[in-house]
């Protein structure tokens, strides 16, 4: 079974999770749900444009990128 997904790259960064407001609660103020992103930036490459990078989910594989299981010894 192949256990490779962006969320396993080395160079794949999960964006910042996200924040949804739902109903009115105590003291009228609405109450904030946080929820983690499934997407994220692929940064092994230069942006295309400033700040750019391509955006994948966290369980694509692009396939573009070999493992690294180790570091070689030195």
């Amino acid at each position: 079974m192949d256990e490779r997904s962006c969320a396993t790259c080395p160079w794949w960064s999960r964006f910042p999770e996200r924040v949804e407001f739902g109903e009115l609660g105590p003291g009228g103020s609405p109450v904030e749900r946080h929820t983690p992103n499934e997407k994220g930036e692929c940064r092994k490459l230069p942006p295309l444009y400033e700040r750019i990078f391509p955006i994948s989910d966290s369980d694509d594989w692009c396939g573009e990128h070999p493992d690294r299981k180790s570091s070689p010894a030195t």
